[in-house]
């Protein structure tokens, strides 16, 4: 996170803008301090929801699971926590996918479904990095949507393309 939150800011120096790095994460209390510590140098860190907004909630879960989770989370899984988490998860997903450039761990389909949008015709997202090990990252840029959509832009504005364009590969 440290090496992106470097070459994220140093684009946005390039484009004359200053950085802010949305953090989110489903585990507030650890990865929050760290978050700051680690990310603060770079630019200004935001958190998203807070520890009792956050959770995994999927349609398909039956009643014995979503059980399992409340006795091992310690979550209220109520229906009206689940409508909320679900509510909370949505606006998180919309932040993601008008993002520049989210940086993501591998198995996560909320972060990939949200660079579907954010990358695609109608979106501002640049790039997604999925990370699948210390090693090993799956990068998707910005096409061209207007003129040819093999086509790398690595900027959502025109403008940037090409003196601040943000294409590079940075693992």
């Amino acid at each position: 996170a440290e090496r992106y939150a470097a070459a994220a800011a140093e684009i946005a120096r390039c484009r004359g803008l200053s950085l802010l790095i949305y953090f989110a994460t489903d585990d507030t209390r650890r990865l929050r301090p760290i978050a700051k510590s680690k990310l603060s140098g770079f630019g200004r860190v935001v958190f998203g929801l807070e520890d009792d907004e956050v959770g995994h909630v999927y349609p398909q879960w039956r009643e014995h699971e979503l059980e399992e989770i409340e006795n091992k989370s310690n979550k209220d899984m109520s229906p009206e926590a689940l409508q909320m988490r679900s509510n909370m998860a949505i606006a998180e997903w919309w932040v993601m996918a008008n993002s520049h450039w989210v940086l993501s761990h591998s198995g996560t389909s909320f972060s990939e479904t949200a660079a579907s949008w954010g990358l695609g015709p109608r979106g501002e997202m640049e790039r997604i990095d999925v990370v699948h090990g210390f090693q090993h990252v799956a990068t998707s840029f910005r096409r061209d949507w207007e003129k040819d959509s093999c086509t790398l832009i690595g900027a959502a504005m025109k403008e940037h393309a090409i003196n601040c364009p943000n294409d590079q590969y940075y693992y």
